[in-house]
Parts: C-alpha cells; sequence; structure tokens
C-alpha cells in the first residue's frame, strides 16, 4: 500500500508504516484518526509533506525499520515528530536501540489492547499541547 488516505475523519493524523492492514483499521475505528499508510517505501517523504502528529513504524518491513528511524530523526523538518515502533521482538534490548535511536514508545507485536490505549492517551495529551493542533 503505498499513500492511501484511508477514510477522511475529522481526528489527528497518524502515519503507519506497517504492512498488516489491522493496525490501519483498527486505528482509524478505535480513534477516530486519519491514517496515512505506507509500507515504508516513502515514510520520510510522506512525514515531511503531511506532519502527522505521530508515526507507527513497523520494523519488519522491506525497508529496515531502525534505518527509517535514523533518517526521520535526523531530518530537520521530521525530528520532533514521535515514533512509536512495533516490533515482532519482545526483547527488552530491542526496545533499548528503538528508544536509543530516537522512538518515543516500542511496542511487541501483534499490537494489543494496551498499545491502541497508549496510542489514544498519546494523541490526547499531544492535541492539548498549545504549538500542536489537529492536522
Amino acid at each position: 500500500m503505498t499513500e492511501a488516505k484511508l477514510e477522511s475523519k475529522s481526528g489527528p493524523t497518524i502515519l503507519v508504516s506497517s504492512n498488516t492492514p489491522f493496525v490501519f483499521r483498527a486505528l482509524e475505528r478505535l480513534l477516530g484518526a486519519q491514517i496515512i499508510a505506507d509500507v515504508n517505501s516513502e515514510v520520510v517523504e510522506l512525514t515531511r509533506t503531511h506532519q502527522p502528529v505521530l508515526i507507527i513504524l513497523d520494523f519488519a518491513q522491506k525497508t529496515d525499520g531502525r534505518q527509517l528511524l535514523r533518517s526521520l530523526k535526523r531530518d530537520v523538518l521530521t525530528k520532533d515528530i514521535d515514533v512509536f515502533v512495533l516490533t515482532a521482538c519482545a526483547d527488552p534490548l530491542v526496545r533499548e536501540l528503538c528508544l536509543q535511536l530516537g522512538a518515543s514508545d516500542c511496542f511487541a507485536k501483534p499490537p494489543d489492547a494496551f498499545f491502541f490505549r497508549k496510542v489514544g492517551q498519546y494523541l490526547a495529551q499531544a492535541l492539548c499541547k498549545p504549538n500542536r493542533t489537529k492536522q
């Protein structure tokens, strides 16, 4: 799936880079978020263009998720956007690596109720910040 707005909603914009369609649909239904979906080929460019409130980055894709995270955190237009990482590996060392690379949080796949609750809480807090508006 390349750039695709799934449905136009009035909620915040989240860029989701995952090869799991369940993640897109669940975020949209549960949180009322506008989803920009990509299977990671254009994550940095889409982030620069759309300036989402949050990026959800699945590490298990064609392009190395670590490299994508590094690129997002080095880019002057995307470095301040929070990134939640999804990974198939629940190893604490992988979580630590994600955080060292600049991720705001790291979650094991498959995403569960805890993950969706954390995303919802993050969005509620992010939208209350004075310098952040609905995207």
